[in-house]
């Protein structure tokens, strides 16, 4: 989030299909929305704007590339699957800076 400027909630619903690492890109297609602190339910991002091409910087590339080379949580992420997640599932909002 820090690197790219996007919000937490487009962040947890990154996929690796969407991520594009020779490229230097990723594309923001939802956010995760919160409803009364457990449903977790995908939404389109805040503004139309925000549904776009991120371009990625040399630091950003090197962690995703080193966080799709290893084990997320336990548990391989597999191919398609959320980049930040636990047993698959993606993270809750109010837990990211647990990290």
């Amino acid at each position: 989030m820090i690197g790219t400027g996007i919000r937490k909630g487009e962040a947890l619903t990154l996929h690796w299909d969407d991520v594009h690492l020779p490229e230097r890109v990723f594309f923001i297609r939802s956010t995760l929305s919160v409803v009364d602190n457990n449903q977790m339910p995908l939404t389109t991002p805040k503004t139309k704007g925000s549904k776009a091409w991120i371009a990625l910087s040399d630091r950003v590339v090197d962690a995703l590339q080193n966080r799709a080379g290893t084990r997320a949580f336990g548990q391989t992420t597999p191919a398609g699957g959320y980049v930040l997640h636990r047993h698959g599932r993606p993270l809750h909002p109010k837990n990211v800076l647990d990290l």
